[in-house]
């Protein structure tokens, strides 16, 4: 497959569209009106017990917005598939167990000091 031009630019702006998708999953907190119903840490831990689950949500919306029609859409839809599996099944865990032993060693200190 010769990667033209074209076919470059759509995989770079696949990259670009699921990595401000995943930023705003990251800010959730800070949006009006949407902070009042959903949290970054209610989705995360949906996404860290459900990632097959998110994975195919996330490919189903992939899909449906780009299509299969033609090679530009493809490499959009490939770039967004590498993406999303990168932030569910490697990022979103990694930041659970961090976020998780920053949370012992806290209260490893709290008990420390009292």
């Amino acid at each position: 497959m010769l990667l033209t031009p074209t076919m470059l630019g759509s995989l770079i702006a696949g990259v670009a569209c699921w990595l401000l998708f995943w930023y705003g999953i990251s800010h959730v907190d800070s949006i009006p009106y949407l902070n009042q119903y959903v949290s970054r840490k209610m989705i995360m831990d949906w996404i860290r017990k459900n990632p097959q689950l998110a994975l195919i949500i996330t490919e189903l919306i992939n899909v449906g917005m780009h299509g299969l029609g033609s090679a530009a859409g493809v490499l959009f839809t490939v770039a967004g598939t590498l993406i999303n599996a990168t932030m569910i099944f490697g990022v979103a865990p990694v930041q659970g167990f961090i976020a998780k032993s920053l949370m012992q060693l806290k209260d490893l200190r709290n008990k420390e000091v009292a």
